[in-house]
């Protein structure tokens, strides 16, 4: 009788433990599979704010139409083929006459300004009309005015009764011409790019002699410097 209660005592015990066993495994499985998911949930928390990437409209920029403020011109000067000034980016300037036919145009560069090349030569106080166009808009500038002639430069080197040439500093590309007072031509030449000119006598000069040496050049005045010679 005692064995067979030994017997039946065994085979309860077998039977809790084997019942227990799943209560067990699956208390230990549950906090992996709940430590797996927070696991994952911080990995995407976390890959989502590093790949942000902003959209098109956020990097995007937008174009600006031309005001007051931002759109100017350089008095330009006569005898050059060029007009410079600030304006938005990306904008297309075009440069007309004052009867409306058109001298030159360009885009104004990254920086906003530009220079748009002219197809011929300004006159002194020639007028110009200016029209910027960006962001679908376009502004007419107050008409521009090219500056008046500017000045040839001239200076004579002292002459004597020895002297040969006629040596001296002008205006770069100026024609220089030395005459008698009675208007006789007696040298001429012209200023290099260097501004220096030295131009031959066609005959030697007394001491005492008034000479008018000139410098002229297209777009600027003619400059006159009176000499004696020595």
């Amino acid at each position: 009788m005692m064995k067979n209660m030994l017997t039946k005592l065994s085979a309860t015990t077998l039977t809790l433990a084997t019942l227990g066993a799943p209560v067990v495994a699956n208390a230990a499985t549950t906090p992996t599979h709940s430590q797996s998911q927070s696991t994952t949930s911080r990995t995407i928390s976390k890959t989502g704010t590093a790949t942000h990437t902003p959209t098109t409209a956020q990097q995007g920029t937008t174009a600006k139409a031309p005001t007051a403020a931002n759109t100017s011109v350089t008095t330009p000067k006569p005898n050059t083929q060029a007009v410079t000034g600030k304006a938005p980016a990306g904008a297309k300037v075009t440069i007309k006459d004052a009867q409306g036919h058109v001298l030159g145009s360009t885009t104004a560069n990254s920086q906003g300004t530009f220079t748009a090349k002219l197809n011929d030569k300004l006159d002194p106080q020639q007028k110009l009309q200016i029209a910027v166009k960006n962001d679908g808009v376009t502004r007419k500038l107050a008409p521009v005015v090219a500056a008046t002639k500017q000045a040839t430069t001239l200076s004579v080197d002292r002459v004597t009764s020895n002297s040969t040439r006629v040596t001296g500093r002008a205006t770069a590309g100026a024609k220089v011409t030395v005459r008698t007072q009675s208007g006789r031509t007696l040298a001429s030449g012209y200023a290099t790019s260097n501004g220096t000119f030295s131009t031959k006598l066609t005959q030697k000069v007394s001491t005492g002699t008034k000479l008018d040496v000139t410098a002229s050049h297209s777009g600027y005045t003619t400059a006159v410097q009176t000499m004696m010679v020595q």
